[in-house]
């Protein structure tokens, strides 16, 4: 395995340059150009420009994941990396192992020169030892959300259903905590937190606290911190906890794929026929808060989205039976929520 990972190392170091300076470049420009006033009271704003790196970063991330494992999931390819002197289990550790060094290189660039360019603006005028935080909690993060990412692209069978499976998981977890906060846990008041079931909620929350406290923070601010760290840490149990399981059975079951399969119907149970209702069972309620004649609109948009969902997942466009129900049982259900919750 330490052969192949010095493989990867050496072969692939141009990839990595330039995913890392295709986004430290656009940042360090988004910062030069930031404004970061000065009040009358003679302190700056928040320096929250500075959270623009995790969105690239998390997009870069996720790049990462489809070139680290891509070839594994390519019917032309597969059976050339299979081959190899080197079993599954350690033939993944090595794509994982490397692109796990690929998000913690391009990170590490990326917020450096996102930190050397705030402090140069701003003369230092911020308490830096809170940004330099940031740093070392969105990297804590990554390693969950990359092994979860790892997990959901492997479950297809092809590269394109890969994307798909991240797309569609992220796009889940959009509707999901509103789902939550919105039904089932609206009658707790100590639950009722918008999108705490996230997967990127604690970086998020967490790193904001690190741009606020790095100013002078206002009681305002001290009763959001108060209020959230509740859900930061379910959200970390949960995602961390997750991320432990899928990195483990990712590398228990590699062994199990079959190379036939590479390149066909991503039939897994969590793949198309279990995301797409996921979707319309989560996202159909939230849209009944909305008038009549939009929320109609809205209805057809969400099945119509689940029927291509459909026909991308069978490559044509003839469906089954069930392919349909999946698509109008979940709506139906979605519709009853809504109109339980809301009215019609």
């Amino acid at each position: 395995m330490k052969t192949y990972l010095n493989y990867l190392i050496h072969k692939k170091w141009l990839q990595t340059l330039v995913m890392t300076m295709i986004p430290t470049l656009i940042m360090v420009l988004i910062l030069t150009s930031s404004n970061f006033t000065r009040y009358s009271s003679g302190g700056f704003k928040d320096p929250s420009e500075l959270l623009i790196s995790i969105i690239f970063m998390v997009i870069v991330m996720i790049v990462i994941v489809i070139f680290r494992f891509s070839s594994l999931r390519s019917a032309k390819e597969v059976d050339l990396y299979y081959a190899l002197p080197i079993s599954r289990q350690k033939l993944f550790l090595a794509h994982f192992i490397y692109g796990l060094l690929q998000v913690i290189f391009v990170w590490t660039i990326l917020y450096v020169f996102s930190f050397i360019t705030v402090v140069a603006k701003t003369n230092g005028e911020y308490a830096e030892g809170w940004l330099v935080l940031i740093y070392l909690i969105v990297m804590f993060f990554l390693i969950i959300l990359y092994s979860i990412t790892v997990f959901i692209f492997l479950k297809a069978n092809t590269i394109f259903d890969g994307i798909a499976f991240i797309i569609l998981f992220n796009v889940l977890f959009l509707f999901v905590p509103i789902f939550f906060t919105t039904t089932i846990l609206d009658t707790e008041p100590i639950l009722r937190h918008p999108f705490f079931l996230n997967p990127f909620y604690s970086v998020a929350q967490i790193s904001n606290w690190m741009v606020i406290l790095s100013n002078e923070i206002r009681p305002y601010d001290q009763n959001i911190i108060a209020a959230s760290w509740p859900y930061v840490v379910t959200n970390t149990v949960i995602y961390l906890t997750s991320s432990c399981f899928t990195f483990l059975y990712t590398y228990h079951h590699i062994n199990e794929t079959k190379t036939e399969y590479i390149g066909q119907i991503s039939s897994s149970k969590l793949g198309y026929r279990f995301y797409i209702p996921a979707i319309l069972i989560t996202s159909v309620p939230n849209i009944f808060y909305i008038g009549n004649a939009i929320t109609f609109v809205l209805l057809v948009i969400l099945i119509s989205a689940g029927f291509i969902g459909f026909f991308i997942y069978r490559r044509g466009l003839k469906i089954t039976w069930i392919d349909a129900g999946y698509v109008l049982i979940p709506t139906l259900i979605g519709m009853i929520i809504g109109i339980m919750n809301n009215g019609f």
